[in-house]
């Protein structure tokens, strides 16, 4: 008995958990779309964890990308991060270059960014930037 009523209270929990991530994570200001343009930073190893980023990513299967020049972490879809790793930061050092992306969002009402879109990717000659 005290099994089912532990069980059900976890369910109960993480559903509302659930509702509020998507109440607060997915609602938007309804001003207009922000575009921003920078460096791609890859990323080694992911060590920021958050509520947030568990939503996106474990809940919704999101990325976060991290401009040079923004100190904001951007939630795109697994597409958009498929385009950005086609060709491996491996290669890109070898290449001698850099990605750069012209991202577009919406300014979310408890504040942050919704889900981005990456509008185009370029290659510029630079150093490739790799954070662990």
């Amino acid at each position: 008995m005290f099994i089912l009523n532990f069980l059900l209270i976890s369910f109960i929990f993480i559903g509302c958990y659930f509702v509020l991530s998507f109440i607060v994570y997915r609602t938007p200001n309804f001003k207009k779309i922000k575009c921003f343009e920078g460096e791609v930073v890859f990323k080694a190893i992911e060590l920021h964890f958050d509520l947030r980023d568990f939503f996106e990513k474990n809940l919704l299967g999101n990325h976060s990308v991290m401009l040079a020049s923004e100190d904001i972490r951007f939630y795109i879809s697994k597409k958009d991060w498929l385009k950005l790793w086609e060709i491996k930061p491996q290669q890109l050092i070898k290449m001698d270059c850099g990605l750069n992306v012209k991202i577009s969002t919406r300014p979310l009402f408890f504040g942050g960014y919704g889900v981005s879109v990456i509008d185009e990717i370029k290659k510029i000659e630079t150093k490739i930037k790799i954070i662990k």
